[in-house]
């Protein structure tokens, strides 16, 4: 018996904490312990003696053959069938804002393309009959800026429930607008909060000098002020909504004083980080290093929790982390989503939404996309990828977002080093932060 390969050891003060990758399994013991075990398991005579029980109860020692059972158990249930559950309906490309951290090419947003009535009731009734299973069901619209085209997001809102009512999309089916929220008024608010199940998405950068150094209207001019009265209003009436964050060169530095100005001088209770994905040739001016990225948004975390806020970013990793529960993909488009474009098309990523790539123009009555190309979104886990084999981060990291390992790296199976380097930041966050007294 050995100790397994996909054992990792992390030194903490005083402490050592015994990390199992694919089981996901923490077993924390004294460095004087650990130097103990250490002996026994490169004593010669393999007597093991004095290694706790623990060890051998959690997997952490194991026999010759357990590490490759381990992993093809964890491929096969990388192989079982997805169920489409969300799907995006891109109402249109156009875009009042110009943010510089945008992927979506500036080229498609002028082109003023927008969805007609009939492709969002046609795709409606497709996610409508595919979705009759027992997962909780989304539908996002999205853009370019989807509040452009209120009168349709409205009219389409209304088709859903009508859907809904008669049984067609099975209940609750959840709706969220994911906008800038320049173009929230007062009496859009007021409509929207009539909808049940619908929330808003809404992106803010940090305080107002953050913000108007990123997201910015064509003529240059800064939209926090517009942005902050949009906070003001979906509050006053008490619509549900979250701050998307997308974390970047322009605001990393302080995202802990942006989780406060968040909180204590807006009153936000719902917070996203966002991480930058690059545009299609894989660049962006303000990417910043996963390392860094890391280090800021949990920070930021540790604050928002302790006033009782929720961060969706983080929970991506803490909850496979405590729950133990292997976390392979970081996306829904590894077979449980799909994204409707103003002209019909349908593919899996929102990210190639621009080029068009994986998306198919006769799918609009079944979503059958996971074809071709788009089969790498199921497979390409890092489960497989060969380079991340030898990675503590395997099981809980989800390979970040695939198209930005597509523009990064040119290839589904090559790890983005962006990514990694965040993901082992969170995981040694996790590990100094999450012991089992404060789980």
């Amino acid at each position: 018996m050995n100790l397994s390969r996909f054992v990792y050891r992390y030194d903490l003060d005083g402490t050592v904490c015994l990390f199992h990758s694919l089981l996901l399994k923490k077993l924390y013991m004294s460095r004087e312990e650990w130097e103990r075990v250490e002996h026994s398991l490169s004593d010669k005579t393999r007597s093991f003696e004095g290694v706790p029980a623990d060890l051998y109860r959690l997997g952490f020692i194991v026999e010759a053959d357990e590490d490759r059972r381990l992993r093809a158990l964890a491929i096969e249930r990388l192989a079982e069938p997805k169920k489409i559950h969300t799907m995006f309906l891109v109402v249109t490309e156009d875009c009042n804002f110009r943010c510089r951290c945008c992927y979506e090419s500036n080229a498609r947003k002028d082109m003023h393309e927008h969805m007609s009535f009939e492709i969002a009731k046609k795709a409606i009734d497709t996610f409508g009959r595919i979705t009759q299973h027992d997962l909780p069901r989304t539908i996002l619209f999205y853009g370019g800026e989807p509040l452009i085209e209120y009168p349709l997001v409205k009219k389409s809102l209304d088709y859903i429930y009508e859907m809904e009512e008669h049984k067609k999309i099975k209940s609750p089916c959840f709706k969220s607008i994911t906008t800038n929220g320049s173009l929230l008024s007062e009496k859009i608010v007021k409509e929207l909060k009539n909808y049940e199940n619908l929330s808003i998405g809404l992106s803010l950068d940090g305080m107002e000098k953050h913000q108007n150094s990123n997201r910015v209207y064509p003529n240059g001019h800064g939209t926090y002020k517009d942005v902050a009265h949009a906070v003001r209003l979906l509050e006053k009436h008490d619509m549900e909504f979250a701050v998307i964050c997308t974390v970047g060169r322009h605001n990393v530095a302080e995202l802990d004083s942006i989780a406060k100005h968040f909180v204590l001088d807006m009153g936000i209770k719902n917070v996203a980080f966002n991480l930058l994905i690059g545009r299609e040739d894989g660049s962006n001016p303000l990417e910043v290093s996963g390392d860094i990225a890391a280090r800021g948004i949990t920070k930021a975390y540790e604050f928002l929790r302790s006033q009782d806020c929720y961060e969706g970013r983080m929970s991506r990793q803490i909850i496979p982390f405590v729950e133990e529960k292997l976390y392979f993909f970081d996306c829904d488009a590894s077979g449980q989503q799909v994204v409707v474009t103003p002209d019909g098309m349908v593919g899996p990523c929102v990210g190639f939404i621009s080029s068009r790539r994986g998306f198919l123009s006769d799918k609009l009555d079944t979503f059958d996309i996971y074809q071709g190309e788009n089969e790498l979104f199921l497979k390409a886990s890092p489960i497989v990828m060969e380079d991340c084999q030898e990675c503590p981060c395997i099981g809980i990291c989800g390979g970040g977002c695939h198209y930005n390992r597509l523009v990064k790296t040119g290839d589904s199976y090559k790890p983005e080093k962006g990514f990694c380097n965040y993901a082992h930041g969170v995981l040694e966050w996790m590990i100094k932060r999450l012991e089992p007294a404060k789980i």
